[in-house]
């Protein structure tokens, strides 16, 4: 039987928030693609990724993302991975690629992965069923990197539940 995913979810977070989360997912879709970026691409390069499979999930980049652990203190530059519940941006997750004496991983918005007790899994934004479904492999793996990686290479649809490590979505 293949996957089904909710195509409309009804999220907790208000509409102010979902255009600010949207908005700034596709600044940082943008700025990877800029002179800007630059540290980002060199980074998503190093770690073998391609660019056609940035734009499958919609990665972004920031010059200033919110280090955890500091209120928004401190900020690093970081990969944006984007997540999605239906077509809506649900949360944001960052890579830093800068030394982060917090941790590798951060999140800003969301609602620890699950809107209404519907589970949100990231990939989506890569989907792109064939008409005949029966056909296509779809896998679940730990984290966003191993996931895009794996897509890159067989092609299948691939959805990660998380990053490694206990940060979720806030």
């Amino acid at each position: 039987k293949p996957l089904s995913l909710p195509r409309s979810v009804t999220p907790k977070q208000s509409a102010d928030w979902q255009a600010r989360a949207a908005r700034l997912a596709s600044i940082a879709f943008a700025l990877l693609r800029q002179p800007q970026g630059e540290a980002g691409r060199a980074y998503l390069h190093g770690r073998g990724l391609l660019p056609d499979t940035w734009d499958a999930y919609n990665l972004g980049f920031r010059v200033d993302a919110p280090l955890p652990g500091t209120k928004g203190k401190e900020r690093a530059p970081a990969i944006v991975f984007p997540w999605y519940g239906g077509r809506r941006v649900v949360g944001l997750r960052y890579r830093f690629i800068a030394d982060n004496p917090h941790g590798k991983a951060s999140s800003e918005y969301g609602s620890r992965f699950s809107l209404n007790n519907v589970p949100v899994l990231f990939g989506t934004a890569a989907l792109d069923w064939d008409e005949d479904r029966t056909t296509q492999t779809v896998a679940l793996v730990e984290g966003e990197i191993n996931a895009m990686s794996i897509h890159q290479v067989t092609g299948w649809h691939v959805f990660s539940y998380g990053s490694e490590g206990s940060t979720t979505l806030h």
